[in-house]
């Protein structure tokens, strides 16, 4: 638990606790992906009243490329504020439509090679206006401009 302290005129100070969410039942559930792959997953967070994912919450993947995908929810997909881990170490974090990233930052450290992308996707895949930067073997390429 981390605490935040807050210190005004007059001394006058008060803390926040930061607590994570604890999730009292999470849902286990086998997803079935348009190629076929079933996926078993664990969730915590809100549902509607369809029972579908929709509110803030995790998913949590067992034994598949994504380690789990968390942020805010509607039927069922990310729409919002959102992050996606891989197992890998690669991250995509930001504005999620329809389960798809449309704006934000992927990040990925694998064997020392650092790699960083920041501006508009469609999906994982770079697309739009943004900025990329690779460090590999001491080496710094940066690209900038229009991704397709």
């Amino acid at each position: 638990m981390n605490n935040i302290k807050f210190c005004f005129l007059f001394s006058i100070c008060f803390s926040i606790s930061q607590v994570q969410a604890q999730c009292d039942q999470k849902i286990l559930k086998t997803i079935l992906f348009t190629n076929g792959t079933e996926v078993k997953t664990s969730y915590c967070g809100t549902l509607n009243d369809r029972g579908q994912r929709d509110g803030q919450g995790r998913l949590d993947y067992i034994d598949y490329d994504i380690s789990y995908e968390e942020g805010i929810w509607k039927n069922d997909q990310l729409n919002g504020d959102g992050k996606t881990v891989f197992k890998n170490g690669q991250e995509y974090e930001g504005i999620y439509e329809n389960g798809k990233l449309t704006k934000g930052v992927f990040t990925s450290n694998i064997n020392g090679n650092l790699w960083n992308y920041n501006g508009e996707f469609n999906g994982n895949y770079f697309q739009g206006i943004g900025t990329e930067r690779k460090e590999i073997n001491d080496k710094v390429i940066i690209k900038e401009g229009d991704f397709f």
